[in-house]
């Protein structure tokens, strides 16, 4: 789970990064979304899901697909340790 959450901030870094003021903007979006739903609900699902749905208004295509897979796999993570436990 860590790794995945790493790897999606350095995929968001990347992006976010590059050289356009409408890039800075949105990485300064989503710092502060980040900082607003953590302090809301430490469910990491939910941060997620929020941004999937901010996706739709900024994101490019491939940054979509790559949400989606990442929904996808925190689902099946979600799911396997509800159903582990007793």
């Amino acid at each position: 789970m860590v790794a995945i959450q790493f790897l999606y901030f350095l995929f968001h870094l990347f992006i976010f990064t590059l050289p356009s003021p409408i890039s800075a903007i949105q990485f300064l979006i989503v710092l502060l979304l980040r900082r607003f739903v953590k302090q809301v609900s430490r469910d990491i699902f939910q941060f997620f899901l929020l941004l999937f749905l901010l996706s739709f208004f900024y994101f490019p295509l491939s940054v979509l697909i790559f949400e989606l897979f990442l929904l996808i796999e925190l689902t099946k993570v979600a799911s396997s340790s509800s159903n582990s436990k007793p």
